[in-house]
C-alpha cells in the first residue's frame, strides 16, 4: 500500500542519515548495498540481530567493527 511504502520511504530515508553522518558516502553506498539484499524495511531490520546488523554497516566509520 501507499502508506506503507511512504513508511519504508521513512525509514530508509533515516537510516541513511545516520549511517552518512560521520562517513563517506561510497562506505554508505556499500553498507546500503548490503542491507538491500536482505530487504529494506523496517519489518526486515527488526528480524536481525545486532551482530547481522554490525555486518551489514561494518564499513561505516562510527560502527564498533569499522576500525
Amino acid at each position: 500500500t501507499k502508506k506503507k511504502d511512504f513508511q519504508n520511504y521513512k525509514f530508509q530515508v533515516l537510516i541513511f542519515l545516520i549511517l552518512s553522518q560521520r562517513t563517506n558516502d561510497s562506505a554508505v553506498y556499500e553498507a546500503i548495498k548490503k542491507i538491500n539484499v536482505i530487504g529494506f524495511s523496517c519489518q526486515e531490520m527488526s528480524n536481525l540481530s545486532e551482530k547481522q546488523i554490525q555486518e551489514l554497516v561494518c564499513g561505516v566509520s562510527f560502527n564498533k567493527n569499522s576500525r
